[in-house]
């Protein structure tokens, strides 16, 4: 996987990072932790911690998926609900 830079934006009252950790709203309603790999204007690029790690040590690993930045939240500002595995 090519390198992809360290980017940031800002999601309301967040400044998303690599690495920060943010709950995703997924299908069905449940939310999922996940690890920011990077962010644009309108995406959040998130993935699991296993797959950011592989990432981080360029070996081989999943895509990380885009979300749109609206179903990004910081953990510290997120109403978990029900919570994805």
């Amino acid at each position: 996987m090519e390198s992809v830079p360290n980017t940031t934006c800002t999601v309301p009252n967040t400044l998303m990072r690599r690495g920060d950790v943010v709950m995703v709203a997924m299908a069905g309603g449940c939310v999922a932790e996940r690890i920011v790999w990077s962010a644009t204007a309108d995406l959040v690029h998130v993935c699991s911690l296993a797959t950011f790690e592989k990432l981080s040590r360029d070996e081989p690993a999943a895509q990380p998926i885009a979300f749109p930045r609206r179903d990004v939240q910081g953990v510290e500002e997120a109403d978990c609900g029900a919570i994805c595995a």
